[in-house]
């Protein structure tokens, strides 16, 4: 009881409470706010005054009902798309890819993604007045929206007859169009890379980019290739902590590593592929969508002529299986790393046999993994032959005799060559004419023996004067003549593989030491090929790399 009196008593205290409590809810004693309802004043009446309905010239009507039925053409999606239905672009595209206009008005237009479903019919005339104008040459200032619609057409081929023809118009538009506005180069340098990529183009893109200032500003020319700096660190083979890697020799060694690197990637490159595909493979690859802030319906355009685009050693582009695909970061393969190596030691065994250092280095092609070298050479030993090939180019390149002329010395040349070309002409008598060049004609004309004979002749002359060096064929051939019959049976006897006893008894049997004849037969390799063909470690063994010149010449004609 003390504590309801006690509430009831804080209750009367409390104002709100009190307003509650004694609030009554019948409707007679509501306020409600008071209506003053004015004066109704007639609105003033104007005059209604027909205007006359503009009716459409036949021509008018005739280009009205074409835009109906481009109209017709469209789809609109079943889900929401923020790019619209480039498929349905693309068809009334088509539609209109030859029409031409002549209209006197301006419509502005503006639009995001613009596309013709969302434009007027003033506006559809307006743009196709305007894109008549610039298929002739005459480019002027017009909405922007009307320049993306045109670029939009060129990327999906509309209103060209091919890929050359596309790419120039996207050029040229480019080009006339940036003056009036400057953002658009930050659009077109990446479509017209984009283009370039989806069409078959022979040229490499860095000559398209050479010959347009434009791609200039975006796509800066990457700095000479230099293969040494690029591969040497990956080399297996430590190349600079080798004795003969030298101050004096580091710039033949250097030169020629890019010379010989240079012709293996130009090769690879005629066939598809390049030097660095040997060397390094594409990490997982990344999906890759041409014209993604265009309007663009790749479901509309055939499939690309080239599968594989190369934009740089590093860039590549690839079609596969409907999808677009472009390199991720490229990883070292270790065969990538062997083959670096093996080029490195072959080039260091030529230049040490050329430059008679005393020590002799063997570059072991057996080392390498020849199941990754088949991917890209189908017969492993034609990849060995043009580093070889490529080794020797550069050395003869490099070691040219230049010939200095003295214009004066020359003239003199010349009045001594007149006074004796005049003596030479001088009629000369029967008895002087000496013997003749070819033998004499028995009345049935020169036999073929004859003419073998003085064919051959003159070609030994001509290979006598000009001093030329021999083909490494020829070389090979010249060793066999120099060597005796006791050299050539030791040869033979290596290269069966026999056991180190035998060649043992048979330099016994004979009073000779093995290590003179191998010395005796490595002599007369180095005159002919220029080069030691037996290894001379406890006992001789013939060089991996030269057994087949050696089976063929020594070993074959016996058999």
């Amino acid at each position: 009881m003390a504590d309801g009196e006690e509430q009831r008593k804080n209750g009367d205290e409390n104002p709100l409470l009190n307003q509650i409590r004694n609030r009554t809810y019948s409707l007679h004693h509501q306020q409600f706010a008071e209506i003053y309802i004015e004066e109704k004043h007639p609105a003033p009446q104007e005059s209604s005054v027909s205007e006359p309905i503009r009716t459409r010239s036949p021509e008018e009507e005739n280009i009205f009902l074409l835009f109906q039925e481009m109209r017709r053409l469209y789809r609109y999606p079943p889900y929401v798309n923020p790019l619209g239905e480039n498929e349905s672009f693309y068809r009334q595209a088509k539609k209109m890819e030859d029409f031409e206009d002549d209209y006197s008005g301006n419509a502005p237009f503006s639009a995001y993604f613009p596309e013709y479903q969302i434009m007027s019919y003033e506006q559809l005339r307006t743009y196709f007045t305007w894109r008549t104008c610039v298929r002739r040459g005459s480019v002027k200032k017009t909405c922007f929206s009307y320049v993306f619609l045109y670029i939009y057409e060129l990327i999906n081929n509309i209103g060209v007859t091919d890929g050359r023809e596309g790419l120039s118009r996207l050029l040229s538009i480019w080009r006339e169009y940036v003056p009036y506005e400057r953002k658009l180069g930050a659009y077109m340098a990446e479509w017209v890379k984009d283009y370039y990529i989806i069409n078959a183009f022979e040229f490499p893109f860095f000559d398209l980019v050479r010959g347009e200032p434009l791609l200039q500003e975006y796509y800066p020319f990457p700095e000479e290739t230099d293969f040494f700096d690029l591969y040497a660190k990956l080399s297996s083979y430590p190349f600079e902590r080798s004795a003969f890697y030298t101050a004096e020799t580091e710039r033949d060694l250097r030169n020629c590593f890019e010379f010989v690197v240079g012709k293996l990637d130009g090769w690879l490159r005629e066939n598809g592929a390049c030097f660095d595909d040997l060397i390094n493979y594409d990490g997982k690859p990344a999906p890759w969508v041409p014209f993604r802030k265009a309007r663009y319906a790749p479901q509309c355009m055939p499939p690309p002529e080239r599968k594989e685009v190369r934009i740089s050693g590093e860039e590549r582009y690839w079609y596969e299986n409907g999808r677009w695909f472009c390199s991720a970061r490229r990883i070292c393969r270790t065969s990538g790393r062997r083959i670096i190596g093996y080029l490195f030691k072959r080039i260091e065994q030529f230049y040490r046999k050329t430059r008679k250092y005393k020590y002799r280095l063997n570059a072991d092609k057996t080392k390498l993994d020849l199941s990754q070298i088949r991917e890209f050479f189908p017969d492993p030993k034609l990849f060995f032959e043009k580093i070889d090939g490529a080794i020797l180019e550069f050395h003869r390149e490099a070691h040219k005799r230049s010939v200095n002329v003295d214009p004066g010395r020359l003239e003199k040349i010349r009045e001594s060559a007149s006074s004796i070309q005049e003596k030479l002409l001088a009629p000369l008598e029967e008895s002087e004419a000496g013997v003749d060049a070819f033998p004499e004609d028995d009345g049935n004309g020169p036999n073929a023996e004859s003419i073998s004979q003085a064919a051959a002749a003159v070609e030994k002359n001509a290979s006598d004067e000009t001093g030329q060096p021999l083909s490494a064929a020829d070389g090979w051939e010249k060793l066999a003549h120099s060597l005796t019959e006791t050299e050539k049976e030791a040869l033979r006897l290596l290269l069966r593989g026999t056991g180190p006893g035998e060649l043992q008894e048979f330099c016994r049997a004979r009073l000779l030491m093995p290590e003179v004849l191998a010395e005796k037969i490595n002599e007369k390799a180095v005159e002919a090929v220029e080069d030691n063909i037996l290894e001379l470690a406890d006992t001789a063994s013939v060089y991996e790399e030269y057994r087949c010149e050696l089976e063929r010449v020594v070993l074959n004609e016996t058999e």
